[in-house]
């Protein structure tokens, strides 16, 4: 038996920074949205261990890989079992995009379809939030008010619906550099989620782009991320900006057909770009045997 399943990449339209937890997670307040930007998993049963490759370069194996930890908590809450695990990665690494926590979410919910849905969803929520402060709201997706650490959600609806472009410069920026970097020198934005949210909220896509703002912006120290910005605006993007601790950056666009050209361009320069949509979910079955 056997299951593929999209693995949908996020971006952040908003992020703050706002303290640090005795536990050594940071506060965050963020808005996060599902793209249509995807990795893929492939996940089969076998008779105990797990198994796993994966067809991108420098990624972790093992344990430390987000998508085997996953599968360990999966098996060992649903009594035992083997799993093999093969990810095609089209989401960036070092980009700020989730792809490992969405590989995370797709295992967790892709397993347990395979298992016969041992686990319900509270159980599967628990076993996200072990893996990573990002996977629970990439198991559920759509677009979503976040705080805590990244684990507590609110949904804000389904009023709004964009089109973007994403890219990714040449550099990419680990996490836990970049937390460090604002750990040293950057400090909280003036706060503006509530607004964003309502922005969001009525579907108010010009006003969403305008309220844009990642506090990781203030210690970014690639000049690349400022020129795309800059470039994305001037190609017609409604606003642009960072996504998560970097370094991809997005432009939100008011039509496909807009956010295709401008991709397009972008790849003729030799950039890795992408047009994308919104989504109002995580992962989803691709095909089962």
């Amino acid at each position: 038996m056997s299951i593929r399943i999209a693995a949908p990449g996020k971006i952040n339209l908003y992020l703050n920074i706002t303290g640090r937890r005795e536990d050594g997670y940071h506060t965050m307040e963020m808005v996060l949205a599902t793209v249509s930007l995807c990795d893929e998993v492939e996940i089969a049963l076998r008779e105990k261990g797990i198994r796993f490759s994966c067809d991108g370069l420098g990624l972790p194996a093992g344990e430390e890989n987000t998508a085997y930890q996953a599968a360990r908590l999966v098996l060992e809450a649903a009594g035992g079992g083997g799993v093999s695990l093969r990810l095609h990665k089209r989401i960036p690494t070092q980009a700020g995009m989730g792809g490992g926590s969405a590989d995370a979410a797709a295992v967790i919910f892709g397993l347990n379809r395979l298992l016969g849905e041992p686990l319900d969803w509270k159980r599967q929520l628990e076993i996200a939030a072990q893996v990573g402060a990002d996977v629970p709201f990439c198991l559920t997706g759509g677009i979503q008010r976040a705080t805590g650490a990244g684990e507590e959600l609110m949904p804000l609806g389904g009023q709004l619906n964009f089109n973007c472009v994403l890219v990714k410069p040449h550099t990419g920026i680990p996490t836990a550099w970049a937390f460090a970097q604002f750990d040293r020198k950057g400090a909280p934005l003036e706060s503006s989620l509530d607004e964003i949210c309502q922005a969001v909220r009525q579907g108010d896509l010009a006003e969403v782009a305008a309220l844009m703002q990642n506090a990781f912006e203030q210690v970014c120290p690639l000049e690349e991320v400022s020129a795309l910005k800059r470039q994305l605006l001037q190609m017609g993007a409604l606003g642009a900006m960072m996504t998560g601790s970097g370094s991809a950056v997005f432009g939100l666009f008011e039509d496909h057909a807009s956010a295709l050209a401008a991709a397009e361009e972008l790849e003729a320069d030799g950039l890795e770009a992408w047009a994308a949509r919104s989504l109002p979910e995580g992962p989803w079955v691709l095909s089962q045997t």
